[in-house]
């Protein structure tokens, strides 16, 4: 009984996942994590030239 009880939990859990599509919203920021991430490391947007003292 407690693994039919088990199995339904982690089952359900699943289809809930789905069902609420999470794995595509997962999927989609870290594309725009990674994208924001290259944009931040960009050379041109850099200004450590002006920065160093001299």
């Amino acid at each position: 009984m407690n693994v039919a009880l088990a199995l339904f939990v982690v089952v359900g859990f699943a289809v809930m996942l789905e069902y609420l599509e999470l794995p595509d919203h997962a999927r989609a920021v870290g594309d725009r994590s990674s994208c924001s991430f290259e944009v931040l490391r960009d050379d041109f947007l850099c200004n450590r030239k002006e920065e160093v003292p001299q």
